[in-house]
């Protein structure tokens, strides 16, 4: 069983999602060593991996897509709430100069 470190996973990811790494040449097996039966199979093990990595990438596009408009959502709640928060702050310096009076 495989262990990767999680930050080299997330690094691996990002790498990949700015196009900084491309592991398709790394994947692919080295044809001349390989007899043709062996060759028929390890491409198609690079072909799956091929489809898994591109079902990861199209994932980790909507984990950022919906990160980003939960993030969005948020600064419009904090807006929302910093506009109240000064409504408020108006309103009881309105009372207390009220019952100063």
């Amino acid at each position: 069983m495989h262990r990767f470190d999680p930050d080299e996973v997330e690094a691996l990811a990002r790498d990949l999602a700015s196009g900084q790494v491309a592991l398709w040449q790394e994947l692919r097996p080295n044809v001349g060593d390989l007899t043709g039966a062996q060759r028929s199979i390890d491409c198609a093990n690079c072909s799956d991996l091929e489809h898994q990595v591109q079902a990861l990438q199209q994932r980790l596009d909507e984990l950022l897509a919906r990160h980003q408009r939960e993030l969005e959502e948020l600064h419009r709640a904090r807006a929302q709430h910093d506009r109240e928060a000064e409504e408020l702050a108006a309103q009881l310096t309105e009372l207390l100069a009220s019952l100063e009076a």
